[in-house]
C-alpha cells in the first residue's frame, strides 16, 4: 500500500523538477552562482523522487519512516516555494540589478586595494581616492571597459589626476567628481584647477556632476565644445568660481547650480536645447543670460543679489523662492516666425510669459506686480507684501488653482477675478481680515480652503462674503482660525465635505443647515463647541468624525440613555467620536461588537497560552509570542500576515503589487524598493503623474479572525513636490452584504514627507461567514496629480473603549 505522505509529496516533486529544468534553460538562470545551484537542486530533487517511489513499497506502520517522509514533504514544499519565488524574482532581475548594484557600491566605504588589476571590469559605480598605495586614482588607468556611472570621491587625495585617463573610457554615461566637505582648503586654487583639467571626460559623456570643487575656474573642456553629447550638468558647492561660461553645449537640457557662494555671472549660454534650469543658494549671482529661447522650467531660490529674470518666451513652469531683491520680470514681446493655416511663415507678436502654465512666488518682497500678460492655470503667492493685484478676468480664463498666503490686509483676496475655470482656492495666513470680502463670480469653484487666518471672526458680514454665491462648492475646509466663533452663515447647498479644525473659540455651528448633499463632516480640536445644528444633520450624511472636542463628545455619547446630541447623529452609518465610540458595520445581523481586547474574544492559541504561561519561563514565553506573531510574507512579498501582539488576531498588509492599479505601468507609476520594519525589501508605488487614480483590493473574510472589529487603513506619504491634490480622494469599504461606505479625505493640508494612515473604515467579522471585503482608494477627474507614495493597506483589530 502506498504511503499517504509519498502520495502528496511525489506530485509536488514532479512539478518542482519540471520547474527547475525550465529555469536552467532560461537566460536568467545564467546569473553568476545561480545556474549551478539550480542544477544541484534539480539533481537532489530527482534523487528525493526516487526515494519516495521506493517508500511506496514500505510498510505504512513504520513510524520512523512516516516521520522522515513527513519531514521530506515539508522540505519539498519549501523547495517549491523557493523555486516559485526565484521564478518570479528572476523575471524582474535585470531591472533590479542596476538599482541593487548602486545600493551596494554606494554603501561600500572602502574597496579592496589594487582594483586597477581588474582591467576587464565593466561596472564600478563608486571609487574613493585614497592616500596609500593601491588606492590612488591611477588604479582607474587601465579599466577602459567601465560603463554607465562612475562616482569618484575624495578627490583632494589625488596625485596626477591625468593618470586616470577618463577620456579613454568611452562607455561611461555619467561622471560624478566629488571633493570632501573640508573646513580648510588643503590645496591652492591653481592646483585644484589643474586637477579638474586633468579629469577630462570622454567626449560622448551624457551627465556630469561636480561637487565641492574649490578651484576658481572651470577647465576648457567644459566650455569649448568638447562635450557635445552632454545633456545634464550639476554643479554643487563649487564656492570659488565667480563666472560660469557654458558655451557650445548643443544638447544640454538640464542645468542645476547650487551653493556657488561667489558666483556673480552666468554668461551667455549657447544651449538652445536647455529646457530645465535650477539656481539655488547663489547669494552673489547678479547676472543671467539675456534670453533662454527654449527654457520650459525655471526655479530660482535664495539668489539674494539677483534683480531681474531672463527672457523666456516658452517658459511653462516658474518657481521663485526667497529672492530678496528680485523685482524685474524682464517681460518682453518678441516677434516670432510662425506658420499660418496656409502653411506660410509669418511674423507674430509673442508675449514672453504667454506660455506660462504654473507660477509659484514665495518670499520675494521686492516684487510689486505680476507679469502684465500671462494666463496661468495654477498661481500660488506667499509672503510677497507688495503684490496686490492678480490677472484680470480676460487673463484668468484658464486659471484653475489659486493659493494666497501671508498678505497683511487682504488686498489679494479682494483682487480675485471673476472666472468660471477656477476650481480650487486656498486663503491662508491673511492678517487683519475679520470677515471674508464679497466673492467674485466663481461658478466653477469646487474646493475652498481657509486656514491660519488669526483675525477671522466670521466667514461673512451679512450678504458681504456670503458663501451661498459659490453654487458649485463641494468641499469647505476651515482650519486654525483662532478667533472664529460661529458659523451662522448659510453654506452652499452643493457642499459634500465640511472640515472644521483647530478653532479654539468656536461655540456654534449655526441654528440649522440646509445641506442636502453633505456626506462627510470632520470636527476636530474645537474645545468650546457643545452642540450640533438644532435641526440635526441631513440624511445624506454618511460619515461623521469628532475628535478632541470634549464638550461635544460627552453630549454625543450613546451610553446611559444617550446624550442630548445623540438623536441628531444616530442615523449616521459611519460614526467616529474620539476613536472611542464607533458605529461599526457588520457583515451580518449579530450582537453588538465585543471589544477585540477582551480575553474571550481572542484566538484559541492565545487563550491556551494565557492559561499555561505561569508554568513557562520568561524565555519560553517570549519564544511562544515571537513564533505566534512572526511576520509571514506571501505571494512573493506582495502580502504580509501576522498576529497582533496585543490580541493575537490575524492581521494583513497588502502591498501595492497585490492590488489592482489602474494605469499601473511605469509611465504613470514608479515602483521602488523600500526596507520594511521587518528588514525585508518590498515594493512601494510612487505616483508619477496620473489624472485617474484608482487602486483596489479584496480579502476573503475567512482569512480574518472571527468576531473581531477590524479597521482598514492605507499607509501613504506625500513627496515634497506633490501637487494636484486640491480635490479630496475617496476611500471606499465594500462588504459582502452589499453595504458600501465612502469617506472623502483632503490631502492638500496633510503633511509632506512622512508616512500617514488614511482610515478606509471599520467592520466586524462573524463566525463562519464568507465573501470578500473590498478596500479602494481613488479619485477620478480630468486634472493631473503626482507625488503620492502608497505603501499598502493594513487590516488590523480596531482598538476600542466601549
Amino acid at each position: 500500500m502506498a504511503n499517504p505522505t509519498s502520495l502528496v509529496a511525489k506530485p509536488i516533486l514532479d512539478e518542482i523538477i519540471k520547474t527547475t529544468l525550465a529555469l536552467i534553460k532560461e537566460t536568467y538562470s545564467s546569473v553568476r552562482g545561480v545556474k549551478k545551484d539550480v542544477e544541484n537542486l534539480s539533481s537532489t530533487l530527482t534523487a528525493m523522487k526516487g526515494v519516495l517511489v521506493d517508500a511506496e513499497n514500505k510498510q505504512e506502520n513504520n513510524q520512523q519512516l512516516k516521520d522522515w517522509l513527513g519531514k521530506l514533504k515539508e522540505a519539498a514544499f519549501d523547495a517549491e516555494d523557493i523555486l516559485e519565488t526565484f521564478a518570479a524574482e528572476a523575471y524582474h532581475w535585470k531591472k533590479r540589478q542596476t538599482a541593487l548594484d548602486d545600493i551596494f557600491w554606494f554603501n561600500l566605504s572602502m574597496l579592496p586595494p589594487s582594483m586597477g588589476n581588474l582591467t576587464s571590469l565593466h561596472n564600478l559605480p563608486v571609487f574613493q581616492v585614497g592616500q596609500v598605495n593601491g588606492y590612488g586614482i591611477k588604479q582607474l588607468e587601465k579599466m577602459v571597459h567601465l560603463s554607465r556611472t562612475l562616482h569618484i570621491s575624495k578627490l583632494e587625495n589625488t596625485v596626477n589626476a591625468g593618470d586616470a585617463k577618463l577620456n579613454d573610457k568611452k562607455s561611461l554615461d555619467k561622471l560624478v567628481f566629488e571633493w570632501s566637505d573640508r573646513a580648510v582648503n588643503t590645496q591652492d586654487e591653481a592646483t585644484e584647477n589643474s586637477l579638474l583639467k586633468d579629469l577630462q571626460p570622454p567626449s560622448n559623456l551624457k551627465e556630469l556632476q561636480i561637487i565641492r570643487y574649490r578651484g576658481n575656474e572651470f577647465p576648457a573642456w567644459m566650455k569649448e565644445g568638447q562635450l557635445q553629447n552632454l545633456v545634464s550638468l550639476n554643479l554643487n558647492g563649487c564656492i570659488k568660481c565667480k563666472n560660469l561660461s557654458l558655451c557650445q553645449l548643443p544638447n544640454l537640457r538640464a542645468l542645476h547650480i547650487k551653493g556657488m557662494q561667489e558666483l556673480e555671472k552666468l554668461t551667455e549660454v549657447e544651449c538652445r536645447s536647455l529646457g530645465w534650469l535650477k539656481l539655488s543658494n547663489c547669494p552673489e549671482l547678479r547676472e543671467l543670460p539675456s534670453i533662454f529661447p527654449n527654457l520650459g522650467v525655471l526655479k530660482i531660490k535664495r539668489c539674494n543679489s539677483l534683480r531681474a529674470l531672463p527672457v523666456t518666451p516658452f517658459l511653462q513652469f516658474l518657481i521663485l523662492t526667497d529672492n530678496l531683491i528680485l523685482e524685474d520680470w524682464h517681460e518682453a514681446i518678441l516677434m516670432l516666425q510662425v506658420g499660418n493655416d496656409q502653411g506660410q511663415r509669418e511674423t507674430r507678436p509673442h508675449p514672453s510669459f504667454m506660455e506660462l502654465l504654473e507660477l509659484k512666488v514665495m518670499s520675494c518682497p521686492k516684487l510689486q506686480a505680476l507679469p502684465e500678460i500671462f494666463a496661468p492655470r495654477k498661481l500660488e503667492i506667499s509672503r510677497c507684501e507688495l503684490l496686490n493685484t492678480l490677472p484680470p478676468p480676460p487673463l484668468a480664463r484658464r486659471l484653475q488653482h489659486l493659493a494666497l498666503e501671508g498678505c497683511d490686509d487682504g488686498a489679494l483676496v479682494r483682487a480675485i477675478p471673476d472666472t468660471s475655470s477656477l476650481y480650487s482656492l486656498v486663503i491662508s495666513s491673511i492678517s487683519n481680515l475679520s470677515s471674508l470680502p464679497k466673492w467674485p463670480q466663481l461658478p466653477g469653484l469646487k474646493a475652498l480652503y481657509i486656514r491660519d487666518c488669526k483675525h477671522l471672526v466670521s466667514l461673512s458680514s451679512g450678504e458681504e462674503g456670503s458663501l451661498r454665491t459659490l453654487t458649485s462648492l463641494n468641499l469647505l475646509s476651515i482650519i486654525n482660525c483662532e478667533k472664529l466663533e460661529t458659523l451662522n452663515e448659510e453654506l452652499p447647498t452643493s457642499l459634500e465635505c465640511l472640515i472644521i479644525a483647530s478653532c479654539p473659540l468656536l461655540k456654534s455651528l449655526g441654528p440649522d443647515w440646509d445641506l442636502p448633499s453633505l456626506k462627510d463632516l470632520y470636527i476636530e480640536d474645537c474645545p468650546l463647541l457643545q452642540s450640533l445644528p438644532e435641526d440635526g444633520h441631513p440624511s445624506s450624511l454618511r460619515h461623521l468624525l469628532i475628535q478632541t472636542c470634549p464638550l461635544l463628545t460627552e453630549r454625543c455619547q450613546k451610553e446611559g440613555g444617550g446624550g442630548p446630541e445623540w438623536p441628531k447623529i444616530e442615523h449616521i452609518d459611519d460614526l467616529e467620536i474620539d476613536s472611542s465610540h464607533v458605529v461599526v458595520p457588520s457583515t451580518s445581523v449579530a450582537n453588538p461588537p465585543v471589544p477585540s481586547t477582551t480575553v474571550a474574544n481572542r484566538p484559541v492559541w492565545y487563550r491556551n497560552f494565557l492559561c499555561c504561561r505561569a508554568s513557562l519561563t520568561s524565555l519560553e514565553r517570549e519564544m511562544v509570542m515571537k513564533a505566534a506573531t512572526e511576520e509571514i510574507f506571501l505571494e512573493h512579498k506582495r502580502k504580509k500576515k501576522w498576529a497582533d501582539e496585543e490580541t493575537g488576531h490575524i492581521c494583513f498588509m497588502f502591498y501595492p503589487r497585490s492590488l489592482f492599479v489602474t494605469w499601473g505601468n511605469r509611465e504613470y507609476w514608479i515602483w521602488n524598493c523600500f526596507k520594511e520594519t521587518s528588514e525585508e525589501n518590498i515594493e512601494v508605488a510612487k505616483l508619477s503623474h496620473v489624472c485617474w487614480l484608482d487602486m483596489r483590493g479584496k480579502l476573503s473574510l475567512s482569512e480574518l479572525s472571527p468576531e473581531v472589529v477590524y479597521e482598514i487603513v492605507y499607509v501613504v506619504k506625500l513627496t515634497k513636490g506633490a501637487s494636484g491634490w486640491e480635490f479630496p480622494i475617496l476611500l471606499r469599504l465594500s462588504l459582502p452584504n452589499g453595504r458600501v461606505q465612502e469617506r472623502q479625505v483632503s490631502l492638500l493640508e496633510k503633511p509632506r514627507r512622512q508616512w500617514m494612515e488614511l482610515n478606509v473604515g471599520n467592520f466586524q467579522t462573524k463566525n463562519g461567514e464568507s465573501g470578500e471585503v473590498g478596500f479602494d482608494i481613488y479619485q477620478h477627474g480630468g486634472h493631473w496629480k503626482k507625488g503620492l507614495i502608497i505603501k499598502g493597506a493594513i487590516f488590523r483589530p480596531k482598538q476600542m473603549n466601549l
